[in-house]
């Protein structure tokens, strides 16, 4: 039915403000289609203003402040800094809250005219960085308003380069308020490269153009994620065809030449947000506009192909509920549970995004805490571990050990091992750790990043600054070193601690062994190493603990090997001590173990020997 024809048999009286984009765009269009639904069910004198905005992190804080009641933001990181108070806000602010996240499936990638590319043979991020060419990049305003040049700067400062430096290599920013003029600079080759968003408008103005997406590395996306809260999204080919598309079901059009996934910054979904202190009558009531009139804002968009049209129409209420880390206005969560659309709450810590929408078929995007992974989603039952595997996890017998006499087990500093033998996928893993000065000792520092969270527990300490008893998780990016605290000039100086993790049920699950410049007025990233725990060669018989056999040794050698100089200011780094550290013998006694127990089983099986069981095993 027809909501005008109801306008002014309701005796609710509001005064609603909300704030959009530029103008002439989609934030205020949307905010105009929520005024007009808002006005047929209200009394009329009920008022509506609309304010202009940035669409970004100013459109928050006008909400924060009492400025506007409802505002429209993207992507949603933007809002998820708000909550929690990191990058753009220094303070967290928890009565943020979302009613809606209307379908907008976008990406913040670098593209270079394919010719720019092939002249200074640039694949990926790293090259750009390392080789440093005098390119000519269009994007958005970087004056911490514009969250495009903001996000921009942030991937230039996560792969070692600072903003300044492209004008210091002979290169220059061409930047603009609004996407239309870079894309017009690009495309008529007044710009090298394109370093922007919304990218499913951008064949609209390229046509046939051939470009060249740098991927951003996985460690590097990572970091973004643990700092920040960005998340990764890929443009990659459809299979069975050469349509490239986005994932979570963007298709943006042909892009000539992209042959292979690239990694880089989702900038997906209309986020709308209030304040927790925003009338629960009143939200309800905008949720209720939203649901109920989305056929009309969705025809704005349908004459264009819903892979180039910036709203990804069409609007499904079971999907617009899903507000990432930002949780529901009780009011929106009302209205939603009312219609029995969804999970509510803070979707985005567990919810699947699939071909078909979230819980619909096809596959998709997991995206949690911890990370993302790829899922099938036609059965929900199929992603929990099978019954063989939860067999042989409760199997498992428990075991006990001295944790003060097993460090007599360790071979270097610091020392880290296993406590125990179970390193599977779900296990909860126990690394016994110590720490020791002594005269000579060699100085070390270097950054570690864990996909999973680490609890950190202070058994005995001396001269340390972890006290005795101290119990903390770590940050999942964290500095591991031998020289603070007052231990660094005391020989008596040591420390014993615990530090336990739960392994993730299914891969990937990542590790990264970073080195910064020690340089105090540089601290560029010079070099970085990622591993999956749950890939490679598994041993047959006593499992690797794969931080130490992988990501340790493989790592030290490779920086070792390399020219150690950092790229932004010429420090030379010193040589990582690696053959003081316990990894590489560590690597090559579990090895040699795995090595001699199969060796020594082969020997058994052609041999006539009596029944040995009692002696280790069945034959051992």
């Amino acid at each position: 039915m027809n909501a005008e024809l109801n306008w002014g048999k309701s005796s609710l009286e509001v005064h609603l403000k909300l704030r959009g984009g530029w103008g002439m765009d989609n934030l205020t269009s949307a905010c105009s289609w929520i005024a007009n639904g808002v006005r047929w069910r209200t009394a009329k004198n009920s008022t509506f203003v609309i304010h202009t905005g940035r669409g970004f992190a100013d459109n928050i804080r006008a909400v924060l402040d009492g400025t506007v009641d409802f505002a429209f933001t993207t992507p949603i990181v933007a809002a998820d800094m708000a909550l929690k108070g990191r990058g753009l806000f220094n303070t967290p602010h928890p009565n943020l809250r979302a009613v809606a996240a209307l379908p907008h499936r976008d990406r913040l990638v670098l593209a270079i005219d394919a010719e720019v590319a092939d002249r200074y043979d640039l694949h990926t991020f790293r090259d750009f960085v390392t080789k440093r060419p005098p390119l000519r990049i269009a994007t958005g305003s970087n004056d911490d308003g514009n969250f495009v040049g903001y996000s921009v700067g942030k991937v230039l400062n996560a792969h070692g380069m600072a903003w300044e430096d492209l004008e210091r290599w002979g290169g220059q920013w061409l930047t603009a308020e609004t996407l239309r003029p870079v894309l017009s600079w690009f495309a008529n080759g007044n710009a090298d490269a394109l370093f922007h968003e919304a990218i499913m408008i951008w064949p609209r103005f390229m046509g046939q153009k051939l470009m060249r997406f740098l991927p951003i590395e996985l460690a590097v996306l990572e970091e973004l994620h643990e700092q920040y809260g960005y998340g990764r999204a890929d443009i990659e080919l459809a299979q069975g065809s050469r349509r490239s598309f986005l994932r979570r079901t963007l298709e943006p059009g042909d892009f000539v030449g992209v042959e292979q996934p690239v990694p880089t910054l989702d900038f997906s979904q209309w986020l709308l947000v209030t304040r927790e202190e925003v009338p629960e009558e009143l939200v309800n009531l905008v949720t209720s506009v939203i649901v109920e009139d989305r056929d009309s804002f969705e025809s704005r968009y349908r004459q264009q192909q819903r892979e180039q049209s910036a709203l990804y129409y069409p609007i499904k209420p079971e999907e617009i509920c899903q507000t990432g880390p930002i949780p529901l206005h009780s009011g929106a969560e009302r209205y939603y549970h009312k219609r029995e659309l969804g999970e509510l709450g803070r979707q985005g810590e567990r919810k699947i995004a699939g071909g078909q929408g979230a819980g619909g078929r096809g596959r998709g995007r997991e995206l949690g805490g911890q990370g993302e992974k790829e899922v099938q989603t036609d059965n929900p039952s199929e992603q929990s571990p099978s019954a063989p595997e939860r067999d042989l996890f409760t199997k498992r017998q428990p075991m006990k050990t001295n944790v003060f006499q097993h460090l007599i087990s360790h071979t270097g500093v610091p020392g880290i091992t296993s406590l125990f033998p179970y390193l599977h996928p779900g296990a909860i893993v126990l690394g016994g750790v110590y720490s020791l000065n002594y005269p000579g000792s060699p100085e070390f520092n270097f950054h570690h990043t864990n996909d999973c969270d680490e609890l950190f527990i202070s058994l005995v300490s001396n001269q340390f600054q972890q006290p005795f008893g101290m119990l903390a998780v770590g940050a999942r990016t964290h500095e591991v070193n031998n020289h603070t605290g007052t231990h660094a000039t005391n020989p008596d100086g040591y420390s014993m601690a615990l530090v336990v993790q739960r392994n993730k049920e299914q891969p990937p699950q990542r590790e990264v062994f970073s080195i910064y410049c020690p340089n105090e007025e540089c601290k560029k990233l010079v070099f970085r190493k990622v591993m999956d725990n749950f890939e490679g060669e598994q041993q047959p018989y006593y499992p690797e603990f794969k931080t130490l056999t992988v990501l340790g040794p493989d790592a030290v050698n490779e920086f070792n090997q390399s020219d150690r100089t950092c790229h932004s200011c010429g420090t030379v780094l010193p040589h990582f001590p690696v053959e003081d550290m316990s990894w590489s013998l560590y690597t090559r006694q579990v090895r040699l173990a795995n090595r001699a127990r199969a060796d020594y089983e082969r020997f058994l099986a052609s041999q006539s020997l009596p029944n040995l069981a009692g002696f280790g095993g069945n034959k051992t």
